[in-house]
């Protein structure tokens, strides 16, 4: 028989706890502390004709949750999934922390609208999803740089050892960008990535501002620029001032057409009398 700790407020009350205990001694199969698994009829899987599979590349995980995922992997294997070598289809996982901080694995599904079928190689279903030469390739600066300060920054350096080693439970105020996004993020050749975006050190920001208005793009186009790329706390808003403290983009930017001034109509009577003017 398995026991349950019960809330202090249930077991000062008195209540609660017998009904509790009934309820888990009569449902034991359930409460056991294993894997569950289905146990009824085989289910066949019948594909249209005209079926297409879909692929989809495996998404970055952060690296705190790798040990986590690995050891649900592992209980998972046992009778529930399987390794494969190769498949037509394939979906990301998606980790989702429990309150308890162990993990749920979850298959993230397509859908039609916003996935298209893929045709994929053995090779690059093998190889590991890597955004390092994607971001390299659009940013004028070397990977080894970004490494390189990254350590050398105070901030990012202390972001690096969370998603290294876990994130504690009271993080400083001053890294709350940083923790509401912890679980999207990870490092990747030695560079803090948030998604596929590169976090960029204190040093590079403002070289990079610079390089993204040397054209003079204008402010929304800046943010879309970068945001696909790099990211940093308070990114918008550099790029918001630097553009408003530009006097060639202020000058050609778009304003509203200026209103047509009219004059109000003379009154006809006296508010108060009512007689005529």
């Amino acid at each position: 028989m398995r026991t349950v700790a019960v809330p202090k407020e249930m077991g000062e009350r008195g209540k609660g706890d017998d009904e509790l205990q009934k309820l888990i001694d009569k449902n034991q199969e359930i409460f056991q502390n294993t894997l569950g698994k289905y146990k009824f009829k085989q289910i066949d899987l019948e594909l249209k004709e005209d079926f297409k599979p879909i692929f989809l590349k495996p998404r970055k995980v952060p690296f705190a949750l790798k040990e986590k995922i690995e050891k649900e992997l592992n209980l998972l294997e046992q009778g529930v999934i399987s390794k494969v070598s190769n498949n037509e289809c394939g979906t990301p996982l998606v980790p989702v922390l429990k309150p308890d901080g162990s993990v749920r694995l979850c298959g993230e599904r397509p859908d039609g609208l916003s996935r298209l079928p893929l045709k994929v190689t053995e090779e690059e279903i093998s190889s590991e999803f890597d955004y390092v030469n994607f971001v390299e390739d659009k940013i004028p600066l070397n990977w080894s740089k970004i490494k390189q300060e990254t350590r050398k920054d105070s901030e990012l350096f202390v972001i690096y050892k969370y998603i290294q080693y876990g994130w504690p439970k009271n993080v400083n105020t001053k890294f709350k960008p940083f923790s509401v996004r912890k679980s999207e993020l990870s490092i990747e050749g030695g560079v803090i990535m948030w998604g596929y975006r590169a976090v960029i050190p204190k040093k590079f920001r403002t070289f990079l501002l610079k390089e993204l208005h040397y054209t003079h793009l204008g402010m929304s186009k800046m943010k879309t620029l970068a945001r696909n790329y790099f990211w940093w706390p308070g990114l918008d808003v550099d790029i918001e001032k630097l553009v408003k403290g530009c006097d060639p983009c202020m000058s050609v930017r778009a304003e509203p057409e200026k209103a047509e001034l009219i004059l109000w109509e003379n009154a006809s009577r006296h508010r108060k009398t009512g007689k005529r003017m």
